[in-house]
């Protein structure tokens, strides 16, 4: 499933619209990034920050960058989609 609730998370919090299927490197959306330190496997649908380490699906990200649980951030993912 190419481009799915990642990029839908990704895209809710501002993120550019990526071009292009496979690896891409984005800012991470954790830390300061003047580059692009993240890739994001659009096949898999997960991230890794080269840099601080942050790494996982949508649902990682939304609980990393919202400070919620796995319940909240279903339902967050969800709405993102809407």
């Amino acid at each position: 499933m190419a481009r799915g609730k990642l990029y839908q998370v990704l895209k809710h919090y501002g993120y550019t619209e990526p071009k292009g299927f496979g690896k891409q490197w984005i800012r991470c959306p954790f830390h300061d990034d003047r580059h692009a330190s993240a890739a994001v496997d659009w096949d898999t649908n997960y991230f890794t920050c080269f840099t601080c380490e942050a790494k996982g699906t949508a649902l990682d990200l939304v609980m990393f960058k919202e400070g919620c649980g796995l319940d909240a951030a279903v339902r967050r993912v969800e709405l993102f989609g809407t």
